[in-house]
Parts: C-alpha cells; structure tokens; sequence
C-alpha cells in the first residue's frame, strides 16, 4: 500500500438547510493517524463521509471547499474509484452473510481482482489485523465471529483493496474493552502503510493511537495539532475543557 496526504480545504457542509460545518480546515500527512475528537453532533461522521464521498449520497447534503488526496480533487475521481482509494470502516461492526473468506474478497471481486491475486489479499489483510491464525476456517460464517472479530474483519475488508487511506468512523463504540484494544493496536500498526483518520470514541483513545488530533465542536475546527502538544499545552479553553471532560 502507498499512503496519501489527505486534505479538506475550506470544507463547509449543509443538510438541507442545517449547516453541520464550517470552513474546516484539516490535513492528514501520509502514513500518519490524526484522530478527529469532539461531543456528540460535533461533525465528526459528515467529515469522514465526505471525505469518500459517501455524504452526497443523501440528496439534501450540499459541499463547498474541496478535498484533496494528493494534490487531485477528488471530485473529479469517479465515486466508485475513490471509495477504492480512501476505505472507510463505521461504527457498527457489520459483516456481510458469507465466509470470512468472502467477505474480505468482496470489493476485490467487484474490482475485478482476478482469483490467485484476491487469494493473496485476503490473506495478507487477514494477517494485519490478526485474524488469519485466529480463524484457520476461513470458509466459516461471518456470522458467528463475535462483535470484535467482525470490526476487525470489516477492517480488513478495507484493507484487501489496498487504500492509500482509511477512515475509521468510532470503529469501538460498540465493543467490549478488550475487542476495543486490539482495533486500537490495529490501527497504530498501520502507521507507514496507509493514512488514517478516525473520530475517537474519547479523547483518552485519540491519546492512545493517533499522531495528531484535532478537536470539533458544533461543526467548528477549535484546534489541531500533535497530540503531546495538544493534550500537555493546549492553546483553546475549549480543548482544555474537553481533555478535562468538562467540554460543553
């Protein structure tokens, strides 16, 4: 995998007539994890679903600014094409009715990825997020691997495709702590290999995985920048109270 620079410029974004963010300002360097931090509402999902260009799926959802992965606007990238090159992984760890096997492979069939090549995919995604020992049977039901083994499953769905960046939407609000900790683990191994953005559950888990942070608050960037930096001497009172949990 060859990971991008990811940035949002000047982003601002409407639901009909509701405006959820303005003028967003945000780069992700290659191979780097910044975590999206912020309450509830803040605009953390509309700015990874625009990122892929799933948020204009809704037909009331209006843009303006651009995003830019490495320099090309991704509006002029077929959807399809771009959803290839920027993968995105929500919340809930939905795996599809099949085997394992198949749905690690399922973008790479639709992509067209001829068989002894998906082979090698799979397996390798697997491994990444280290589930190729755990489930030897891979032509098991997806269905019966617990909540963790599917985030992770889902994760490596995204990865067979091989993203110069992934998008990680609270990818552990649902689990249990010890499922929570090996995504975590997972995320930070990818350092290098591919550009990730997530919206952290808390800040503690934007603490634990990322390079830098960047904190929203009602669809506002309040303030970004390296994570010793910003959790040891942060610059806005807003972030102070957020890292104090006392953020309203």
């Amino acid at each position: 995998m060859s990971s991008a620079r990811l940035r949002l410029a000047g982003i601002s974004a409407w639901y009909g007539s509701n405006q959820v963010l303005a003028d967003i300002e945000l780069t992700v360097e290659p191979g780097t994890v910044l975590a999206l931090m912020g309450p509830p509402n803040a605009g953390k999902s509309t700015v990874l679903k625009i990122a892929n260009r799933l948020a204009e799926l809704d037909p009331s959802f209006k843009v303006d600014g651009r995003v830019l992965l490495d320099g090309q606007d991704t509006a002029e990238v077929d959807p399809t094409a771009l959803r290839r090159q920027v993968g995105m992984v929500f919340e809930r760890p939905t795996a599809f009715p099949r085997s394992v096997a198949d749905n690690v492979a399922f973008g790479l069939v639709l992509a067209g990825i001829g068989p002894g090549e998906r082979a090698r995919r799979v397996e390798q995604a697997l491994r990444k997020v280290g589930l190729w020992d755990e489930i030897p049977d891979r032509s098991v039901s997806a269905d019966s691997l617990g909540a963790g083994q599917r985030q992770l499953l889902c994760i490596a769905r995204a990865l067979a495709l091989q993203p110069r960046a992934l998008l990680l939407d609270e990818p552990t609000r649902w689990l249990h702590p010890a499922d929570a900790t090996r995504v975590e683990s997972v995320v930070r191994s990818l350092r290098g290999q591919v550009t990730v953005l997530i919206s952290a559950v808390d800040a503690s888990q934007a603490g634990r995985v990322a390079d830098t942070v960047a904190l929203l608050d009602q669809g506002r960037l309040v303030e970004q920048g390296p994570t010793g930096d910003i959790f040891t001497n942060p610059r806005e009172p807003a972030t102070q109270a957020y890292l104090s949990r006392r953020f309203r």
